[in-house]
């Protein structure tokens, strides 16, 4: 009951902001490897760049995604590029969220979410929890 209504209020967030303009939001769905979890990413022009906020909920310890998992990091893929570590999810555990904040240049790209063994990761894991396209 709780998660439906959470869905249908992010969902109204999201149809409130299209309405009203400003900044645009996505839905951010979870992959088979974490089939709960959900969530927004907000896009804002921010001086010729796009700062990309993302906000998970219902996401679980890193552990139970990966072994030796121990954190997690949103990548950024521009069409026809390699990803970008974008960064660090903030992650609650009693809570079950995550948030990152981070800027790029590019107007369409692919924002996803890995279980990593470490912060110094130079590539992404096979561990993708979220995922979502954005087209500005």
């Amino acid at each position: 009951m709780l998660q439906t209504f959470a869905r249908h209020l992010i969902l109204g967030s999201l149809l409130l902001s299209v309405a009203c303009g400003g900044a645009s939001e996505y839905l951010l769905t979870g992959t088979e490897r974490s089939a709960v979890t959900d969530g927004i990413v907000t896009v804002e022009e921010l001086e010729g760049n796009r700062m990309v906020t993302v906000e998970l909920l219902h996401l679980p310890p890193p552990e139970r995604v990966m072994e030796g998992a121990t954190l997690y990091i949103a990548w950024i893929r521009p069409a026809g590029a390699d990803p970008t570590m974008a960064g660090r999810l903030e992650y609650d555990e009693g809570d079950r969220t995550g948030v990152m904040r981070a800027t790029t240049p590019h107007d369409n790209f692919t924002v996803f979410v890995t279980a990593e063994a470490d912060a110094t990761a130079t590539a992404p894991s096979e561990y993708v929890v979220a995922r979502q396209s954005v087209e500005e």
